[in-house]
């Protein structure tokens, strides 16, 4: 619950969200469990590490700036274009995220000489 108060501050404020304007929480905080609950699943994990946090922030926003265009891959109103990724939210953190993976099975494996 900490996890998804705190990437809620942090994008209310990336989107300049003042702080008495609280018309958009319920879709943010609806979105941030979302994403949470996706990124503990890549993770395999019940909790979000402290240095995963960035991430549940940033695929926040994104998934909040894409509301409307779901689906889309490229979105073009009176001549601005937008590009959405094919590859998934989380595709440029899944690098990371492997490494992660790595790392955390690597350190559970038991070796009989």
């Amino acid at each position: 619950m900490y996890e998804t108060m705190l990437a809620l501050e942090k994008v209310r404020s990336l989107l300049g969200i003042a702080d008495d304007d609280n018309e958009l929480d319920s879709k943010l905080e609806l979105i941030i469990e979302l994403v949470a609950t996706r990124l503990k699943n890549l993770l395999q994990s019940e909790k979000i590490p402290q240095k995963f946090q960035y991430i549940l922030v940033e695929v926040s926003i994104v998934r909040f700036n894409r509301i409307g265009s779901e689906g889309v891959r490229i979105d073009s109103v009176e001549g601005e274009s937008k590009h959405y990724k094919e590859d998934g939210d989380f595709a440029e953190y899944m690098p990371e995220i492997e490494e992660y993976l790595r790392s955390k099975n690597g350190a559970k494996r038991v070796r009989f000489l």
